[in-house]
């Protein structure tokens, strides 16, 4: 299981109330490292600040024992670095997927710094903020000394935001990586059964919950980027076989992962991502394990972002796959 570093929102910055920065209300107004946090409390920090930087602060400010505040949706996906993001207009009809009930909302969303309570409810004049009521799920210590919400908590409240693949794409790194959000202490391993008893604490006939748990139904463990949850759910739903998903092999006693791979065919479905072509080691290392994966007998096809999107590049993936695999049980 990869273990996922804290995101680094960079040193922490200086936070005082108005009274401890010895100076007048317009000196600091008027000083370009000084912003307003809340009401009567003063960030120092050269650039303004990021969503996530303000959220953070918020939450460490705004927080007691009472009301056990905690970052969550958007904001708190983002500091577990789960792969959240907008999807391009070809993909849900492409996968037979409807528009999130609040799609056109998600950069708003994710600008916006979200704050859940649990216990006693929060009142605060800190500006634009969105807060909310948490089901109480476990909290957990990130970036700056802030708390983050449960994972599946901030999945639930964010759903209505997020494309049915990218929810999968979630779902899939959370069953795939030991997420860090504070350097000394990982999060537990979330397995599909973890994910579902946290569901179980939600009402079941919202529309939030019903997709996460549909979108569980989907994930697979092992996909270590969301471009391969997206490739696996095009194979899919062109009524391809299951793939494995990053599968062990060792050519020439070296060890490479498949992203993409149909074992009894030895057939495999390689994605090269920016990384690959963007930093020469990582061009020359891919080139490499390619070339060896098809010297011990692998039928190797290497994809890139091009190939997801355009009709006529896709197409060519896909027949490869069904000349390799066999005929598609059934087609979009």
């Amino acid at each position: 299981m990869k273990r996922v570093p804290a995101l680094d929102l960079g040193e922490c910055p200086v936070v005082k109330p108005f009274a401890d920065w010895g100076r007048r209300n317009e000196q600091l107004f008027r000083d370009p490292t000084m912003q307003l946090l809340a009401r009567g409390v003063w960030v120092q920090h050269s650039e303004p600040l990021s969503p996530l930087q303000r959220a953070a602060l918020l939450q460490r400010h705004l927080r007691t024992g009472g009301n056990q505040l905690r970052v969550t949706g958007l904001n708190a996906l983002e500091l577990l670095d789960l792969p959240i993001g907008e999807t391009q207009s070809w993909v849900n009809p492409l996968l037979g997927h409807r528009a999130p009930e609040r799609g056109l909302e998600f950069e708003t969303a994710k600008l916006t710094p979200h704050l859940s309570w649990h216990g006693t409810r929060i009142r605060t004049f800190a500006g634009q903020l969105r807060i909310t009521k948490s089901r109480g799920l476990n909290r957990y210590y990130g970036p700056w000394g802030c708390f983050v919400a449960h994972p599946v908590e901030a999945l639930v409240v964010a759903a209505p935001c997020l494309s049915m693949w990218r929810l999968i794409a979630c779902i899939d790194a959370l069953l795939s990586r030991r997420i860090v959000v504070d350097e000394e202490v990982p999060l537990q391993e979330f397995t599909a059964d973890v994910i579902d008893d946290a569901l179980d604490l939600f009402p079941p006939s919202s529309p939030s919950v019903r997709r996460v748990r549909a979108a569980l139904r989907a994930a697979y463990d092992q996909v270590w980027s969301p471009n391969e949850t997206l490739t696996r759910l095009i194979a899919l739903r062109h009524g391809l076989p299951p793939p494995r998903t990053n599968y062990h092999v060792i050519p020439r006693g070296r060890h490479f992962y498949i992203d993409l791979a149909w074992p009894d065919s030895m057939t495999a479905i390689e994605y090269n991502g920016e990384v690959h072509y963007t930093k020469r080691s990582h061009y020359e290392d891919e080139n490499y394990r390619i070339q060896l994966l098809r010297e011990s007998g692998w039928d190797v096809h290497v994809l890139v972002w091009r190939d997801l999107w355009d009709p006529e590049r896709r197409r060519t993936w896909l027949d490869f796959l069904a000349r390799k695999l066999g005929p598609p049980t059934g087609t979009i």
